[in-house]
């Protein structure tokens, strides 16, 4: 198992801080601010 299968952990996963310019949650992961918004979708596309 890798680390981001710490993110289970409802208690880690609710760990999330913003840092800089991107996101990390408390046991040191983060993500890279331009996959993100690679990743990233408008509100538009969201299906409720």
């Amino acid at each position: 198992m890798g680390k981001f299968s710490e993110l289970r952990d409802v208690s880690m996963f609710n760990s999330i801080t913003v840092r800089f310019d991107t996101i990390e949650w408390a046991n040191h992961i983060d993500m890279d601010p331009e996959f993100l918004y690679e990743k990233s979708v408008g509100i538009e596309q969201v299906k409720v």
